[in-house]
């Protein structure tokens, strides 16, 4: 194997297909440009890797143990396997360990229906649950104004810091505690844009952590439908899905790679539509059109 440095392309064999990838990139940019699905939870294309959820585990040949496909860079010449009988058992017990205490409340979860851990749950046929742990959860934050935190259903995924951090310039989320007390909190004090009145973090939420206040128990994500629109609110000209149903708005989306701003929202965009559904708005015009004398 030769290392090769960035900018330049290099090959690898992924489940036996050859594909060709940017050097730096990590594997499992390979395994999507071969159609190849790795399962996971807190890759996102448009942040730094964390890593964390250990669910897209893939052997190299010649490496000892399994590594996460997500933050490990592709090598020229490297051979990966992205499923076979051990893989899936230690997947499995990834997720499961996610499910520990982990509140079966979907239901009543705003998530539900666009949640990753339903549809990996689904995807893995996850229907036992032999592990058990003392559940030292934090209770839901409910004082910051717009977003309600559920670290109870948080899989530290670690996102909603980084977009924070590294996109929008405004982050104060952090991880506070360790271990399995752990939990997502926001920087008290500081005299910047405070992230939790930007919706990005909620976008980005893969479980239902992260809350959007307007728009909770609303309606069901599938319930709505999606009419591609501008943003109305300011220059920024986001491209932005609607979601509406009879004819009410009751959020606005964004997805990533196929908008010119890659998923993110303005907090007007996030929290500051609901003006649309005002019964104050005009409903007809207040001039007949007639010539005046």
């Amino acid at each position: 194997m030769s290392h090769k440095t960035e900018n330049e392309m290099i090959r690898l064999t992924i489940d036996g297909q050859e594909v060709e990838i940017e050097a730096g990139l990590p594997i499992i940019a390979a395994a999507e440009k071969l159609g190849i699905k790795i399962p996971t939870m807190c890759y996102l294309k448009k942040i730094s890797t964390t890593g964390a959820c250990r669910v897209c585990l893939v052997e190299v040949e010649g490496v000892d143990a399994p590594v996460t496909a997500c933050n490990t860079i592709a090598v020229d010449g490297i051979k990966v396997t992205t499923s076979t009988p051990e893989l899936e058992r230690q997947r499995h017990d990834m997720i499961r360990l996610m499910l520990v205490n982990h509140p079966l409340d979907c239901p009543v979860c705003d998530a539900a229906g666009e949640c990753d851990l339903q549809d990996i749950c689904f995807d893995h046929h996850i229907l036992d649950q032999p592990f058990k742990a003392q559940d030292v959860a934090m209770p839901k934050i409910k004082d910051w104004p717009l977003i309600e935190n559920v670290p109870a259903r948080c899989i530290l995924c670690e996102k909603c810091i980084k977009v924070g951090h590294e996109l929008t310039g405004i982050g104060d989320f952090y991880v506070n505690e360790v271990g399995d007390k752990a939990y997502i909190d926001r920087n008290e004090g500081q005299n910047t844009i405070d992230p939790y009145i930007e919706g990005n973090a909620v976008a980005v939420c893969p479980v239902g952590a992260m809350i959007s206040k307007p728009y909770r128990h609303k309606a069901r994500c599938w319930a709505l439908n999606k009419i591609p629109s501008l943003s109305f609110a300011g220059g920024s000209l986001e491209q932005v899905e609607l979601n509406v149903k009879d004819a009410k708005l009751y959020r606005i989306t964004s997805a990533d790679d196929i908008t010119i701003n890659n998923g993110l929202l303005s907090f007007d965009s996030s929290f500051g539509y609901e003006f649309v559904n005002s019964t104050a708005r005009l409903g007809v015009p207040l001039i007949d059109g007639e010539e005046s004398d």
